[in-house]
C-alpha cells in the first residue's frame, strides 16, 4: 500500500436498522436492499383452532425455542428477520407460519410433522395458508404506522430533515425502508397466490415461460417457486 492510498473494508450490512444497530449510522442507498425485524406473538396466531391444539402448539413451540438460537422475547413475541423468501431466516419464519396454520386431528401428529415447530413445506394447502398468514401479519404492521410511505418520501425529498438531525433522520430512513420492504413482500404474495391453484404441469409451464434462463431475483421468489 503506497503512502496516501485509502484503506477500505466492507461493513457487511444489508439494511439501515442493522447499520444503525451495529455501526451507528444510516444511508439512503441501503433502503433498496433492506431487511427488518418482524415480531409475532404466537398466541395471536393459533386462536382459530381448538383449545387442545392451541395448547399443544404453544407447548411444542416453547420446548423447541429453548434449543434455538432465537428464543422468544420477554413479552412472548418471537423475533424474525424479513428480507427474502429463501435462506435460513425465511425458512425459520415460513416454518413457524406453516406450524401456526397446521391442522391435525391428533396432538402427536404435530411432533411427527414438525418436531421442532419449524415445519418444512408440507402440502399446497398448508403453504397457501402460511403465505396468507404472512400477508395478514404484514398488512397489520403496515396499518400500524402513523405515516404513509408517500409521506416519508415527501419528507425525505423536502430537505427539511438531514443527517444533522440525528435520530430523526435515522428513524426516517429505517421506517421508510421497512415500509418499502412490506410493500414489496405484499406484492410478491399477491403474485404467488394464484400459483397455488395450478396443477404441477401448469406450474412447470409457467416457470419455463417466465423464470427459466433469467437471473435470480433478490427476493428469492424464483427459487421459492421452483422449490
Amino acid at each position: 500500500i503506497a503512502p496516501g492510498d485509502g484503506f477500505y473494508a466492507p461493513y457487511g450490512i444489508t439494511s439501515n436498522y442493522l447499520a444503525l444497530f451495529k455501526w451507528g449510522f444510516t444511508c439512503k442507498t441501503l433502503m433498496e436492499s433492506s431487511s427488518m425485524p418482524l415480531y409475532m406473538r404466537w398466541a395471536d396466531h393459533v386462536g382459530d383452532q381448538s383449545k387442545s391444539l392451541q395448547d399443544a402448539k404453544l407447548q411444542l413451540l416453547g420446548e423447541s425455542s429453548m434449543n434455538q438460537s432465537v428464543p422468544p422475547e420477554r413479552d412472548g413475541d418471537m423475533r424474525y428477520e424479513l428480507s427474502s423468501l429463501i435462506g435460513w431466516n425465511a425458512e425459520y419464519l415460513l416454518g413457524h407460519l406453516r406450524f401456526a396454520v397446521l391442522h391435525v386431528k391428533e396432538r402427536q401428529q404435530l411432533r411427527q410433522l414438525c418436531p421442532t415447530a419449524v415445519c418444512p413445506p408440507l402440502d399446497v394447502d398448508n403453504e397457501r395458508h402460511a403465505i396468507q398468514r404472512l400477508a395478514k401479519v404484514l398488512g397489520d404492521l403496515a396499518r400500524a404506522y402513523t405515516s404513509s410511505e408517500e409521506d416519508d418520501q415527501e419528507l425525505l425529498r423536502s430537505g427539511h430533515i438531514s443527517p444533522a438531525d440525528g435520530a430523526q433522520w435515522d428513524g426516517l430512513l429505517v421506517r421508510l425502508g421497512e415500509k418499502q420492504l412490506i410493500r414489496k413482500f405484499t406484492s410478491l404474495i399477491k403474485m404467488l397466490q394464484p400459483l397455488f391453484s395450478l396443477t404441477p404441469a401448469s406450474l412447470a409451464a409457467q416457470i419455463a415461460a417466465n423464470l427459466d434462463g433469467r437471473a435470480s431475483y433478490r427476493s428469492g421468489v424464483d427459487t421459492y417457486i421452483r422449490e
